[in-house]
Order: structure tokens, then C-alpha cells, then sequence
């Protein structure tokens, strides 16, 4: 009766069937561990965002502040309950997306990343 790191194995059935055991599942479009750790989904989320902002080089502040308004922000915001990020690795990954994004606006690339984004919510 020690303590043990070892998770208990145990075999679930439906039907007298063996169910499945899976480290991760994806519901909805997130990507759930079963450590209920987000950092697998924000790691797609990340991906999937870089790769959209790739195809987009250089715009004006009005075109980013639609982009991140209606592209970027919804995949965030979706399901934010059930994977918000609370490690601070994740929430600086999650912000690196938006420091890249603001950095692609010509007029306001020079400046510190808080100017940038005052003057593109402006």
C-alpha cells in the first residue's frame, strides 16, 4: 500500500468488449490529453495559425486589425474553457502568434510590440 507513480490500469468495457485506451482525443476540433494538459492543442492551434499568417506577408493596420479579428481570435477564443492555457510556456506561445502578426503591419513593425498593438486596435 506505497505510494506508486504508476497510474492504475484498468480495463473499461461496453458490451463485454474491450473499450480503446488513448493518451489523447480529439473532440470538436480540441485536442484533449488525458494528462488534461492543453499543451498538444495549443501546439496545432500555434501551427495552424503560423501557416495562415504565412500566406498573408505584408498589410495595413485596418487589414491585420480584420484578420485578427476574424481569423485569428475565433480559433483562440473557440472552446477556451475547456483548454485555457494556465502554464506560462503556453500563454507566451499563444502570445508569440500575436507579436508575429503585428510585427507584418508595415507601419508599425519598428515600434515595442505594446505600441504596436495600440495603434492597430486605434
Amino acid at each position: 500500500m506505497g505510494k506508486s507513480n504508476r497510474k492504475p490500469m484498468w480495463e473499461y468495457k461496453m458490451r463485454e468488449e474491450v473499450i480503446m485506451k488513448r493518451s489523447e482525443e480529439k473532440d470538436l476540433g480540441v485536442i484533449i490529453q488525458d494528462t488534461l494538459i492543453p499543451e498538444r492543442h495549443i501546439n496545432m492551434l500555434f501551427a495552424s495559425t503560423y501557416k495562415t499568417l504565412t500566406n498573408i506577408k505584408y498589410m495595413e493596420k485596418s487589414m491585420m486589425k480584420m484578420i485578427i479579428t476574424m481569423m485569428i481570435r475565433p480559433r483562440f477564443e473557440y472552446a477556451l474553457v475547456v483548454w485555457s492555457p494556465h502554464m506560462q510556456k503556453d500563454i507566451r506561445k499563444l502570445e508569440r502568434i500575436q507579436r508575429i502578426a503585428t510585427k507584418m503591419v508595415s507601419e508599425v513593425k519598428d515600434l515595442p510590440y505594446e505600441d504596436r498593438l495600440v495603434e492597430i486596435e486605434g
